[in-house]
């Protein structure tokens, strides 16, 4: 039986996608969609890793599977079958007790800046969205934002596919008090539209850290009733010799879980830098 996400409980969802992938071999300039066709058997192990772990939601690997960034990649063409068998991936991974979320990051050229327009947009989320869903998705992430007119216009283009549920995410680490999001959207703008357009689930996933999104999750819970979603990096990145590592272990990044929850957080995972060791350590301080 999947698990029900409320505004009166807690999940444990996933850690990280793009660093586990990168740790596997995946080229820094790479695409790692194309992992979904090329390497299969990867892309299920990082899905299986957290299932094992106590993962009760796992995401996709399609964040970055949009049609600018794909035709970047000379892979357009193969947009619905990499969402598609992101999707499948994942699902099987998962079985009948995890639910299993569709991953869409930003576009890659900001509405807000008129690098591109709506309908462009809107269809892109719609073709990789109707691909997720395809594949067997529970429900769609729209994660690591930072514009929220693209935010508003992706849920609007996800509901009027699908009646599943929507977590709309952006992305915190600007402004004086770095509550806002990079295009100066902050938490309560983005409680406010996100809920107007329609998500089931509002958040905040990677930005500086898990001390910042316990102070955005509180801000967010102040403005909405909704399932709160947050997924912190595993502190800040540093360069060692030619690899980025992350210096917040599992043990201390999971002593900052009771502190979610009692921020108002519903469902918690990790970002950037989060492996199923993170995951492991999240559900043993909850006592789950």
């Amino acid at each position: 039986m999947k698990p029900i996400i409320s505004n009166t409980s807690c999940m444990v969802s996933d850690g990280a996608w793009g660093t586990e992938l990168l740790n596997m071999g995946v080229n820094a300039g790479g695409c790692p969609e194309e992992w979904n066709l090329t390497h299969p058997d990867k892309i299920s192990s990082v899905a299986s890793a957290y299932v094992e772990a106590g993962s009760q939601v796992i995401l996709t690997n399609t964040f970055g599977a949009n049609t600018n960034i794909l035709e970047r990649y000379g892979l357009l063409e193969q947009l619905a079958q990499i969402n598609r068998r992101g999707a499948e991936i994942s699902r099987q991974a998962a079985g009948d007790s995890v639910l299993v979320f569709g991953s869409i990051g930003p576009f890659g050229r900001l509405l807000s800046m008129e690098e591109a327009d709506d309908d462009e947009v809107s269809g892109s989320i719609t073709a990789q969205a109707a691909a997720l869903l395809a594949g067997g998705v529970d429900g769609i992430a729209l994660e690591t934002m930072t514009d929220l007119a693209e935010l508003v216009l992706a849920i609007k283009a996800v509901k009027a596919l699908s009646d599943l549920p929507v977590v709309a995410s952006m992305s915190y680490d600007s402004g004086p008090a770095k509550q806002c999001t990079m295009m100066g959207v902050t938490p309560e703008e983005a409680a406010a539209g996100c809920v107007a357009a329609g998500a089931d689930i509002i958040g905040s996933n990677c930005g500086l850290g898990v001390d910042n999104s316990i102070r955005i999750c509180e801000e967010l819970r102040r403005h909405t009733t909704l399932p709160l979603w947050i997924k912190a990096n595993a502190g800040f990145p540093e360069l060692l010799g030619d690899r980025v590592v992350y210096s917040m272990d599992a043990n201390g990044f999971a002593d900052f879980a009771p502190l979610l929850v009692k921020a108002g957080a519903n469902i918690i995972g990790g970002c950037c830098g989060t492996d199923s060791d993170h995951i492991r350590a999240i559900r043993r301080q909850l006592g789950m």
